[in-house]
């Protein structure tokens, strides 16, 4: 079974931060493929200013166009409402039949708790 990392954000703009976790998500080489995915609507987070998402979407895979395992995926954008994780999780487990790890920035993981239906999530993923 294969290993998919996949990392959420609003990529509000793409940052060298953002750049720095992929870096080192890549260079571990314990993922087969690594899946960027910019939010539709942020549960946790206040976002008036968000860009549109195919601009998030375009931020994203300019800025990853040489990785080699990286994607960027519209699966959150093309849903209405806002963006869970749980989710995501679901229909990616479905669609790659893979084992699942959330990245997860400390100032997430630590509202966890929080999150929709958490319970099952750490249940269906492993957080990175």
């Amino acid at each position: 079974m294969d290993n998919v990392a996949i990392f959420g954000g609003t990529f509000n703009p793409f940052h060298n931060g953002h750049l720095e976790i992929i870096n080192t998500l890549v260079s571990s080489d314990a993922f087969d493929k690594i899946l960027i995915i910019p939010t539709n609507i942020p549960p946790h987070k206040n976002a008036p200013m968000l860009a549109s998402g195919d601009d998030r979407l375009t931020m994203c895979s300019l800025a990853l166009k040489n990785f080699k395992n990286v994607e960027v995926c519209d699966i959150e954008l093309r849903r209405n409402g806002p963006s869970y994780t749980i989710d995501t999780v679901r229909e990616l487990k479905k669609l790659y039949n893979a084992d699942v790890h959330v990245v997860c920035g400390g100032d997430m993981i630590t509202t966890l708790y929080s999150w929709k239906n958490y319970n099952e999530l750490i249940k269906y993923a492993k957080f990175v």
